[in-house]
Formats: structure tokens, sequence, C-alpha cells
């Protein structure tokens, strides 16, 4: 699990630039991975196809290397590649935790090794070469008033966030527009950065020389004694309402929004109640911008009536000052649409129910009915089956007795061969377990010896091939007799068995003397009726 970002010099070198790499964690399919310590390096190749590895780019002054090198800081190689996470014990060869690593390391919950973000973050060196071929993006040709014009085969990101809740509202989530629209810079953002308001004051008086920081700001308040007050809960149901007024568009307090509510821009518009009537006050936003979810902080001052004196509140990429940016921010190709479409089971698995269960004939042009003559012939097809089953079942088995050639021949065990339907045409071998003659009437062939008191053991080895039918069915001709359906029906189950007993091992010795225990056995045959 890796992030990745590119940050090209600029649009017209777009394979010239930085490239930053923060390495979270490695999993692998190994046997006993808690005994590995993997490193991990990277290559690109030339033009030419040379391998080459990637420069790291190192930021530090020469005081910061030397207070790193003396706090024991990780040092910063050559090259971008991930130390091993593990230090391995010289004497026993085992591994441990390297000193303050804290989530650095193997974790035995994700089986899975771990990289800080102190070790795990990396970049190139500035103004690092890729094959351009990787970076130029894809322009289509599209016909106009104007004559063909080349435009980049992309998708923007309001795009998304359009598709993304036509798809939600059709499917009856539950979800806002606005959730509908953060959905969609979650899925689709290359920085996975979504917009939203973090924190939204309304201070007593002007808050023009206040901190940058919020936080810091609060304090300053508390130290002076000015009061403030909370109204976050009423920016982000003024922020809904913006967003479904906008045409999914996430900038408040726009000219556009102000000039469709038909009444001038004031908190009580915004549905709060003036906590300081009749003195100036400011109602400080702090908020995070979609595209690379960078923090702004957004002042706004408030007469004594409650009108609100400022523009509007960009929460949406700034595209006219950005541009460049705004390019590598909101623009997706069609490979990456795709792949961030299929990786979200939210959108995914809403359109498979769609292609699956929208059975509508609301679009279907009419059609013209013709009349057919229809004959249903077994529409369940039992008889079919049964007379597969009938074929294919040869209701017959095949019982191999063995006994011991002497003056009284003893009864050493039977064995019964595999289902004739189980064996192929090719010849295979069998190991089949000698056992004594069941108990229970029918289930074998009868023989007063074999109900004796013996214990029978020991395998019979045998090869056996099925054939089946026997010979070649010929076709029946609609005018054959009933002679030629006879014999065709008897071919048709009629199979040929070819059995060859190749030798048995561990038979129970039935055969005593003096000089010698054992048996002389042989091995007769029965087919058996089922």
């Amino acid at each position: 699990v890796l992030d990745i970002k590119w940050m090209p010099e600029s649009p017209s070198r777009p394979e010239v630039g930085q490239l930053g790499i923060n390495l979270q964690s490695l999993t692998l399919n190994l046997d006993a991975p808690e005994t590995k310590n993997p490193r991990v390096a990277i290559y690109t190749y030339t033009e030419s196809g040379e391998k080459v590895q990637l420069k790291r780019w190192d930021p530090r002054s020469t005081m910061r290397k030397v207070s790193n090198t003396l706090a024991m800081a990780p040092k910063v190689g050559k090259y971008v590649d991930w130390e091993r996470t593990m230090r391995r014990d010289k004497v026993t060869g085992q591994l441990f935790k390297k000193f303050t690593a804290g989530n650095h390391g193997w974790n035995k919950e994700e089986k899975a090794w771990k990289w800080s973000n102190l070790h795990g973050a990396q970049y190139s060196i500035e103004r690092t070469p890729f094959r351009k071929a990787c970076c130029e993006r894809k322009q289509v040709l599209e016909s106009g008033g104007a004559g063909n014009v080349v435009k980049p085969n992309l998708i923007t990101l309001p795009a998304c966030r359009v598709i993304t809740a036509g798809i939600l509202s059709r499917s009856l989530h539950p979800v806002t527009h606005r959730q509908a629209v953060l959905m969609a810079d979650q899925i689709f953002n290359r920085c996975g950065a979504v917009p939203g308001i973090l924190d939204a004051i309304i201070v007593q008086g002007d808050a023009g020389e206040a901190s940058e920081s919020l936080a810091k700001a609060k304090e300053e308040f508390a130290e002076l004694g000015r009061s403030w007050q909370d109204v976050k809960k009423y920016m982000i149901v003024a922020h809904e309402l913006q967003v479904m007024m906008g045409s999914y568009g996430l900038n408040l307090f726009t000219p556009d929004a102000v000039l469709e509510s038909g009444r001038p821009l004031s908190l009580g518009m915004l549905e709060i109640k003036d906590p300081y009537p009749g003195q100036t006050k400011t109602l400080w936003l702090r908020y995070c911008r979609a595209g690379d979810g960078q923090r702004f902080n957004s002042r706004i001052l408030a007469d004594g009536d409650g009108s609100l004196r400022g523009g509007a509140v960009k929460l949406d990429f700034d595209v006219e000052a950005e541009p460049d940016a705004a390019n590598a921010q909101l623009q997706l190709s069609k490979q990456e649409f795709v792949n961030c479409f299929c990786s979200s089971p939210l959108l995914s698995e809403t359109l498979r129910q769609f292609s699956t269960t929208d059975n509508s004939t609301k679009n279907v042009p009419e059609g013209i009915a013709i009349n057919l003559d229809v004959t249903i012939s077994d529409p369940t097809k039992e008889e079919a089956d049964a007379d597969l089953m009938d074929t294919l079942n040869v209701r017959q088995a095949v019982l191999l007795e063995i006994w011991d050639a002497d003056m009284a021949d003893d009864f050493l065990g039977e064995c019964l061969l595999p289902p004739l339907g189980s064996l192929s045409a090719s010849s295979k071998r069998y190991v089949l377990p000698v056992l004594p003659a069941p108990p229970e009437k029918g289930s074998t062939r009868y023989h007063s010896k074999k109900f004796a008191k013996v214990n029978c053991e020991g395998f019979l080895h045998v090869e056996a091939s099925w054939t089946f039918p026997s010979e070649e069915v010929p076709p029946l001709p609609d005018a054959a007799d009933m002679e030629r359906r006879v014999k065709r029906e008897e071919i048709l189950h009629t199979g040929k068995l070819r059995l060859k007993i190749v030798k048995a091992e561990g038979l129970k010795g039935a055969s005593r003397s003096f000089r010698r225990e054992g048996s002389n056995p042989y091995v007769c045959m029965y087919v058996r009726n089922e």
C-alpha cells in the first residue's frame, strides 16, 4: 500500500518533474513471513530501456544534517529506497523492532510490514525525467462549428460528481447532494481530498488583526475577554442548501446563489440568531478545499443588522487562479475513471443492480405480433433425463471372491469392483481392500464358508476398463421394424468389461504346515444385479 504523487515542472513538459511516494505497508504471500525482513527499491527506465534507480531529494541544510546525525534520525540515502523495517540479532538471528520505532516494523495483527511516515515518505530529486509516452495526456479530435478541435480525452471531477449523484439518487440511497459530492471526491480524486467546513464561529467585533490560526485566535480572544459563538452546524446546513441550489457547486455565498434567493446575504438568511445585535461582528470560517485538500480561512464582516459584507467562500478548486494545478487535480483519464469506479463497491454494485434488475419495456419499440404453432413435448425434460440415466446406469455390480486352493478351499475375503459407470475406456489400476462377507442377507453371494468367523485382510490389485456401448450404435431409420429397434436397444445397453488380476498382498495364511504358512489363492468373479 503506497501513496504516489507526480508534480510536473510545467504543462509543456509533463514528463519532467518530481515524484513523491509514501510507502505505508507491504504484504507478501510467503511461508513464515514474520521471519523475513524485506527492503523495497524503485527503478525507472529510460527511452532506450536502460534501468535507472531514482535519486532521492534531500531538502536538509548542512546544520540540519548534523543535528539529525546527532539525534540518530533516519539517514537519507542517495536513492529512493526503503530500508528493512526490523533489526536482526547477530547471535540468535531473531528479528526485533528498532529503537523508538513505534508503528514501524512487522505488524502481527495485519501480517504486514509497516513503514512510518518518517521512513515511508520519500521524494525524487527535482526535474527528474521520465518517459514522455507515460506522461502525455491522450487527446481526442472533436468536430464543431469552428472546425476540428483537439481536446484532451479526460473527464473532470465536477462531471464525476454529477454521475455519482445521479447513480445514488436513482438507486434511492439515503444521501444528500453534498454527501454525494463528497463521496465522488473521495472516490475519484487522486489525493482523496474531501472538501468541507472544519470550523465556524462568530466573533464580537472585527477579527482582522487576529492570528491566522483559528485555534490560536480563540486563545487570544479568551485573553482579551472577547466572546465568540460556535455556528458550525448552521454553516453545514447552509452549505447543504448551497450545493442543492447550485447544481452541485461547492462554493458558498456566490453572487448567483444570492441573486436566486431574492434576499440580501445576512445571518438571518443562514438561520443564525444574531448573538451581538447592533454591533459589528466577524463570521470566521475554516474550511478544507476540494482537489488538493488545502486548509484556508475566510473572515466575513457583518453589520449591526446582520448583513454580511464579503465575497464567495471558494471550497472548490479555483480553476482561474491556478489553471495548471487544476488540470492535474480535477481531470481524470479514461483508465483512472474506470479503475476508481470499479474499486468503489458503492458505485459498481449499484450500477450492476441497474443492469440486472431493470426489466422495464418502456423504451422498447412496439413490435408486430405473429402467430406461431407451438408443440410442447416434455417441458420439464424428465423423460429425456430418465432415458439418459437409464442408459448410463448399468445396475450391475462385479463381485470378486478370493479362495484358497486346497482340499477344503478356505474363504479369504471378497471385494467389489468400482461401479461400472465410473470406469473409463482406458485401463486403470485399482487397489481394492479385501473385506469379509457382510452379514446382511442379499448383500453378497451366499456360501456357507463365507460366514464363518474368519479374519479377512489384505489388498487386491486389478486393472479394469469399461467400454459402453460395446460397439458403435447404428442410426435408426424412420421405417425400421421391431427387430431392428430391439437390436439397437440391446447394443445401447451392452458394454465390454476388461479385467486383469495383477496381484494380491497381505492375505491371511490359510494353509499351515511344519514347513510354511501361506495360501494358494484364486479369484472368482460374479455379476450381481442390483
